[in-house]
């Protein structure tokens, strides 16, 4: 499977929330960096579906959206769009967001290296910024928890 494959299986299975199937398309200890939030960085795929149930798990009616996804061999990049309304507890650089109700429509981008037929590195490029704003939070109104 290329990496533009195994991007679009990755994403497809985020938004439905099989983790399992995401599992497989990942390697044991792939590297995934959150580009907007300083760098903060993450290892291992069991670290790697944690961080995207958080998001999954704060969101009802949560889908991503596909817009382009290209790449060869052993590099992707792709545009998304995540959608949902934020009705569970979000984990934040900042601390915890309690639900808010609110809906977003939270643009991204990822970058990922495939090596032997699995995702060994992610690059996430979202802007925290609007996704607070959209929540309806401030980072500074969040405490931690």
């Amino acid at each position: 499977m290329t990496a533009t494959q195994l991007l679009k299986e990755t994403i497809a299975a985020f938004s439905v929330g099989d983790w399992s199937s995401m599992r497989d398309l990942l390697s044991d200890d792939v590297i995934a960096v959150a580009v907007a939030s300083g760098g903060e960085t993450s290892a291992g795929a069991d670290a790697f579906i944690d961080g995207d149930r958080n998001w999954r798990d704060a969101f009802s009616n949560f889908s991503v959206e596909s817009h382009v996804v290209v790449g060869d061999e052993e590099n992707a990049a792709g545009e998304f769009v995540l959608r949902g309304t934020h009705t569970g507890p979000l984990p934040t650089p900042w601390g915890m967001v309690a639900a808010t109700g609110r809906e977003v429509e939270l643009p991204f981008a990822v970058f990922c290296r495939v090596v032997d037929g699995r995702i060994v590195e992610v690059h996430d490029h979202y802007s925290p910024e609007l996704a607070m704003t959209q929540i309806g939070v401030e980072p500074s109104q969040v405490h931690a928890s």
